[in-house]
């Protein structure tokens, strides 16, 4: 996910993205001079909240749950991430492709131009037929 979009997603500034990741709190990957977020902070932290939130099982339930999320979201910028890869992959092999073509084409005038130079030259050393009246 670029910054643009992760900053959006989470509402929150790039510049705190990018201080994110100056401190290490978030990382990233540049593909194509972009630079795209591919690990996320976590959602919730029970330790950290004031309220008291009661029973152990819910605390239990709310790390499942947390836990679950990051995991998705881990996905989730995985696979948007790899999409850009793929997509770039795919901009190469069809740069290759082109100069590939480019090239056969090439290669076959090299190729035919000399069979037809020597057939010509054939014909020419050819003697000639005088025709009879």
């Amino acid at each position: 996910m670029t910054v643009a979009k992760y900053a959006k997603k989470y509402n929150v500034s790039k510049q705190s993205i990018y201080d994110k990741l100056k401190r290490g709190t978030l990382q990233s990957k540049v593909i194509n001079g972009v630079k795209h977020i591919i690990s996320i902070p976590k959602v919730v932290s029970i330790e950290n909240h004031n309220e008291t939130l009661g029973d152990n099982k819910f605390k239990k339930l709310l790390k499942k749950l947390n836990k679950s999320r990051l995991k998705i979201e881990k996905l989730e910028l995985k696979i948007e991430f790899l999409d850009e890869i793929v997509k770039s992959k795919n901009n190469e092999i069809t740069t290759l492709e082109k100069s590939l073509n480019a090239f056969t084409m090439v290669l076959d005038k090299k190729l035919l131009t000399p069979s037809i130079v020597y057939e010509a030259e054939l014909e020419e050393k050819k003697p000639k037929k005088k025709n009879k009246r």
